[in-house]
């Protein structure tokens, strides 16, 4: 599959995960079992034409894996464990938080990255992105410099994920930010390309110039 989406995509360079490019993002998790996570979510219902998102599965708090995750990796603090999947195949927005974010393959797909650092002046060239490939199964954690996004497709089919996050992360903002505001809700920074429209009608700051990347399938 990898050969495959090089071939397709020269200009987007894809290198796997498991490469030494990939460690200024972050790192592959192996220590953790995600098995009953993945069992549990890989038949949850997604669209075929958009993403969908849910910031915490109720089910999953339950699981030995979340205070696993909770104690150790977060260092006893709270989380959430949600679902995110659908489809997707361009780059129109980068975000961060505060705090490292976990993503759980399901099924394969794409992310594209960059760093927090490449921002200047309220504006990051698209150029700076990277694009990474995870297979299902594999587990990355994501620094919390990491701007990322929704993952791209890597076929036709949907994509389906495991999203970890620090609880509260993606909820709705008590208050309306100013305009020009990169918050979009809680613990949640959004930096949107001026072709991505659903972003940018829906108020996200616009700072991305170059190409709106898109990936061949």
């Amino acid at each position: 599959m990898l050969t495959r989406l090089q071939q397709l995509n020269p200009e987007l360079n894809i290198q796997s995960v498991e490469t030494a490019e990939f460690s200024k993002y972050g790192r592959l998790l192996t220590e953790y079992d995600f098995s009953e996570l993945i069992n549990l979510m890989k038949d949850f219902p997604v669209p075929t034409n958009t993403n969908t998102y849910t910031a915490e599965v109720d089910e999953t708090k339950t699981m030995p894996l979340y205070t696993e995750l909770s104690t150790c990796l977060y260092g006893e603090m709270p989380i959430q464990i949600g679902f995110g999947g659908g489809y997707n195949v361009s780059l129109n927005a980068l975000e961060w938080h505060n705090g490292n974010e976990v993503n759980v393959a399901i099924s394969d797909f794409l992310v594209m990255l960059a760093s927090i650092q490449d921002i200047v002046d309220g504006k990051i060239d698209s150029a700076k992105v990277k694009t990474f490939y995870l297979k299902k199964g594999q587990a990355i954690e994501m620094y919390g410099t990491t701007l990322h996004y929704s993952p791209c497709n890597v076929c036709n089919d949907v994509f389906r994920m495991i999203v970890v996050l620090p609880k509260g992360t993606n909820l709705p903002l008590d208050s309306k930010p100013e305009k020009g505001n990169m918050l979009t809700a809680k613990n949640k920074w959004l930096i949107a390309h001026p072709e991505a429209s659903s972003e940018v009608n829906a108020g996200a700051y616009v700072g991305i110039t170059g190409l709106n990347l898109t990936v061949k399938i």
